[in-house]
């Protein structure tokens, strides 16, 4: 999302940064693979749903840098909230 002037000079330019995070155990799985130069675990495992616990889904923006501060607009889905909608 770019602003540009008359003459094509650039207005406004807004910094957009994109972040994730899984969860605990693939952040560990992933230390461990490092660890090891790189090199993947022999074994893998794809979890079903019926191993899934808990966890949230967040998808949004955060605006900041005008006058009411910060603002964010988007999303919260918990796997209990997904389960409700598709069984």
């Amino acid at each position: 999302f770019t602003l540009r002037g008359r003459k094509g000079k650039v207005q406004y330019r807004p910094t957009c940064h994109y972040a994730y995070h899984p969860c605990n155990d693939a952040v560990l799985s992933l230390h461990e693979m490092f660890g090891a130069a790189g090199k993947a675990q022999s074994v893998h495992h794809v979890l079903d749903e019926n191993e899934l616990v808990d966890g949230v889904d967040e998808l949004g923006v955060l605006l900041y840098g005008h006058d009411k501060n910060a603002y964010w607009y988007g999303s919260q889905l918990s796997l209990a909230e997904a389960r409700k909608l598709a069984p």
